[in-house]
């Protein structure tokens, strides 16, 4: 079974009591008489917003499909104090989804205690009508509850914090809007790391930290654009989340290093970061996502987080990364030259941005290699042409790209990594200009005004280390 921890942070116990629950033995459910007809429209967003509400209570959520008879079972379980514990007893209300159908609505309540021995016969027990009345209750607040958030609005503030760790700093405060800041970068055991701070009026914390995540991605998905490379992370000595939510304003105005405990602003041994004018194109590009139709933002966030997830994989397989940034490229294709063939029709679509490469010799030459070579024989072959993991094993695997062989001045890995220099950084270029024309907007300082498609030599130095001290290119 799969297992994902979740819950809501800012209502739990401050006690260490275990909790059991038993995920394979579902204990015996009676008829739920009163449960409301959910219709086939409302089904699927009515089970999430039970789970909502179940994780909102630190309870447990349990989905069981079955592919053969196309059914799933739903059970959801929470606590009920009794006897003078918080979690006396374990209340569960369990369904059938069929078809958005929902069927054989049934509910169950048992001691805690008889979890930590489930497959023994059931010890006896009884409650009395007051607390069954209560339990019943409870089951009907929560599905009513659930009826009333497919429709309505939640009114209460819940702010969520993330951390994301970066090669590169953002130097100054990222307001994206009053609900959404990202903070300047501290350094923290050694890493560059930046606190982001989302607000929303909702029902839940769950149900707000659901909708709030996805802006942290398009984030690190956005910095990649600015070649600075950010993903989620944890700050293990972050501060208490209830203490952020009560005095969030105060704190952004005047104690930013309170989101930063036994960090450092201190930043000077790190390359510069985010400038000014850098990060105004950041936030008018976040500003026109949000205008823009559900069609035209769904498409660029597909090629954004291909862009992103291929920015990402060239740290360990830049094969990879080559058919990510040609997929890019290939998803911008279909928007304007949707029945051209895949390669020609990249070459159109570069040539559309950038008019001074109708007239660039090396353009058609360089998508060749990109697409015929690098790219094929990667996705039709499985051939890693940049030597990631020394896989060819030869006398040349790991030496200089730049060595000469073969009658050549440099390997062919030299020009592998000029050609995948050259694709990172017009793919960039052709994502953030169809941006432009797609939202009527102009980005005046992370777009390059040319594109150069020619190899040009660069020079390589390869330096031994004598001794503990240091090398010095006079």
């Amino acid at each position: 079974m799969k297992i994902a921890i979740g819950g809501n942070p800012l209502i739990k116990n401050e006690d260490s009591e275990a909790i059991y629950t038993q995920p394979r033995h579902m204990p015996p459910t009676s008829p739920f008489e009163n449960f409301p007809h959910i219709s086939k429209q409302e089904s699927s967003n009515f089970i999430k917003q039970l789970y909502f509400i179940t994780m909102e209570k630190n309870g447990i959520s349990y989905f069981y499909p079955n592919h053969s008879s196309n059914e799933n079972l739903c059970r959801f379980e929470w606590h009920h104090p009794w006897q003078d514990s918080a979690y006396g007893l374990r209340v569960g209300l369990a369904f059938t989804v069929k078809e958005s159908v929902i069927s054989n609505v049934g509910y169950y309540f048992l001691p805690h205690s008889h979890y930590k021995n489930f497959e023994k016969k059931y010890k006896s027990f009884s409650i009395t009508e007051e607390v069954q009345h209560s339990i019943l209750a409870e089951i009907t607040r929560n599905i009513k509850e659930a009826q009333k958030q497919l429709t309505a609005l939640g009114q209460k503030e819940f702010t969520v914090l993330h951390y994301i760790k970066l090669n590169l700093p953002i130097t100054s405060i990222l307001s994206f809007s009053r609900q959404f800041v990202v903070l300047p970068s501290y350094q923290v055991d050694n890493a560059v790391y930046s606190a982001v701070i989302l607000t929303q009026k909702d029902f839940s914390y769950v149900s707000a930290k659901n909708d709030l995540d996805g802006n942290v991605y398009i984030l690190c998905a956005l910095l990649s654009l600015l070649n600075i490379s950010a993903e989620l992370a944890r700050h293990k000595d972050a501060p208490i989340l209830t203490d952020i939510a009560a005095h969030r304003k105060d704190l952004l105005n005047k104690h930013i290093e309170k989101f930063y405990p036994n960090g450092s602003p201190d930043l000077s041994a790190v390359s510069n970061g985010t400038t000014p004018e850098a990060a105004a194109d950041l936030k008018r590009i976040y500003k026109q996502l949000n205008k823009i139709n559900k069609k035209q933002r769904e498409s660029f966030l597909n090629i954004l987080f291909a862009f992103f997830s291929a920015h990402q994989a060239k740290k360990i397989n830049t094969s990879l990364a080559l058919v990510g940034y040609v997929t890019c490229l290939d998803g911008i294709r279909k928007y304007y030259y949707p029945r051209s063939k895949c390669r020609a029709g990249i070459v159109k679509v570069i040539q559309k941005f950038y008019d001074e490469t109708r007239r660039s010799g090396p353009l058609v030459p360089w998508s060749k290699r990109i697409y015929n070579e690098h790219r094929s024989e990667y996705v039709h072959s499985a051939q890693l042409k940049f030597e990631e993991f020394a896989q060819k094993n030869n006398q040349f695997s790991g030496l200089p790209s730049a060595l000469p062989a073969d009658s050549k001045p440099y390997r062919a890995q030299y020009q592998y990594e000029r050609d995948f220099e050259i694709l990172e950084n017009v793919t960039r270029s052709i994502i953030l200009s169809h941006f432009e024309q797609v939202t009527n907007s102009k980005l005046m300082h992370i777009l390059p005004s040319t594109i150069d498609f020619q190899i040009h030599a660069m020079p390589e130095a390869h330096i031994g280390m004598p001794n503990n001290g240091w090398v010095r290119l006079a």
